[in-house]
């Protein structure tokens, strides 16, 4: 279980139905690995008696780093004569518009820049209003690494309820791997990203931490490096073929 079944059904009627597949699913499997305590709690509450293992998302970080030292700076991103606060991902129902547009209006002194799809044109051009907004759509993945490098300030500006509250988004681990100031909602175990991220709890709170991520400037780049080298995707993989292992002695 890597999110909430809403992000993969938003229509009521489909969702009902990746439940019960769901339920289905877990009384017939063995174990199950979910990417959040969250998700697990969802599991134990329809199996009791499941093994359930927490592995969270990683980062290729060496992979990441190599392609943003080796890609120029992207050309639609704001030269520096101001910050730049950037996102990167899917604007899709989990994005807190509200906050954004907050953001912007008490922050004009920074600019903001988006990268991914969305679907929702309403908010994107309601947005793209105001002057120190770019919107510039998806971009492929191999140069988001640019992106990520170009912004003073990455951040994840998600709609605290049921998806974000299991969300332990990738991209988080991507910002960490340059070793960029990051600022969050409360994503889900937001506390396992070792104090390197900034959490704000509501607009408010988002928006000074905002502010003190670009007064900070950059953190600790040692710490940021052990951080994404215990949670590579290398160690991922072996923490699956120790379940494995442990699924084949039971057997």
């Amino acid at each position: 279980c890597i999110d909430s079944l809403s992000v993969h059904a938003p229509d009521p009627a489909m969702r009902r139905i990746l439940v019960d597949w769901e339920r289905d699913l877990v009384r017939m499997c063995d174990a199950a690995v979910v990417t959040a305590e969250v998700l697990g709690d969802g599991l134990r509450a329809i199996r009791p008696d499941l093994p359930i293992e927490l592995i969270r998302n990683g980062v290729e970080a060496q992979a990441f780093i190599e392609r943003a030292a080796k890609l120029p700076r992207p050309q639609d991103i704001p030269q520096a004569q101001s910050p730049t606060v950037g996102f990167v991902g899917a604007l899709y129902e989990w994005i807190d518009w509200e906050l954004i547009g907050r953001a912007a209006d008490a922050l004009p002194e920074l600019q903001f820049v988006f990268v991914g799809p969305h679907n929702n044109a309403s908010a994107v051009s309601d947005l793209s209003k105001r002057p120190n907004v770019r919107v510039l759509g998806p971009r492929p993945y191999d140069i988001i690494p640019a992106y990520v490098a170009a912004f003073d300030v990455c951040w994840v500006p998600f709609k605290v309820g049921e998806i974000t509250a299991a969300a332990n988004p990738v991209k988080i681990y991507e910002y960490l791997a340059l070793a960029r100031p990051v600022v969050t909602t409360t994503v889900a175990d937001h506390d396992s990203f070792a104090g390197l991220v900034r959490v704000g709890r509501d607009h408010d709170q988002v928006i000074q931490q905002l502010r003190d991520a670009i007064a900070s400037g950059q953190p600790d780049p040692a710490a940021c490096e052990e951080f994404v080298r215990q949670n590579s995707w290398d160690v991922r993989a072996t923490q699956f073929q120790q379940i494995v292992k442990t699924l084949r002695h039971a057997h």
